[in-house]
């Protein structure tokens, strides 16, 4: 072989040697994030749209809580965006997780301004027998609550 090709023999050599030891860098799923090495946030695959709406017309007084509908078996639901809209007369709205019979806030709001969408985004993750639960502090009979949430579904093995 001729010098030339001897030379860029080696300089070949010497990038899969450094392609390699950039991959054992690697291990454990570690990339480049927010400007240096590190290890890669959990990630979920596709499965398909969750989306839920339901809502109460007839609001009795005082408090009242609605559980939306369970996350069916052999899922995960990862809600990206919840809307409260209140029309009445309430002193407090909110939008919790239920999960595993225990509620956790997503977001709560003081005296809520009627016909108001209250929309936040965020990222909850919702297990099998979990939901969406909506709810009125100081309400009148027949007021009105809607709910809307919107994410993505992940398929879990059993």
């Amino acid at each position: 072989m001729d010098e030339p090709t001897l030379e860029k023999l080696r300089i070949l050599e010497g990038r899969i040697s450094d392609l390699e030891r950039l991959e054992h860098a690697m291990t454990q799923n570690h990339g480049w994030v927010n400007g240096g090495w590190k290890k890669d946030p959990i990630q979920f695959g596709f499965s398909g749209v969750a989306t839920q709406a339901f809502s109460n017309t007839n609001l009795s007084a005082g408090n009242n809580s609605i559980d939306g509908s369970a996350v069916p078996a052999g899922e995960i639901w990862i809600i990206t965006n919840v809307v409260l809209i209140y029309f009445g007369t309430v002193t407090r709205i909110f939008a919790r997780s239920k999960i595993g019979g225990s509620y956790f806030t997503i977001f709560a709001e003081e005296t809520p301004v009627t016909g108001k969408r209250y929309d936040r985004s965020g990222w909850w993750v919702f297990d099998s027998g979990d939901c969406i639960n909506m709810a009125t502090e100081g309400a009148t009979v027949g007021d009105d609550i809607y709910l809307e949430m919107i994410g993505f579904r992940v398929d879990i093995d059993q």
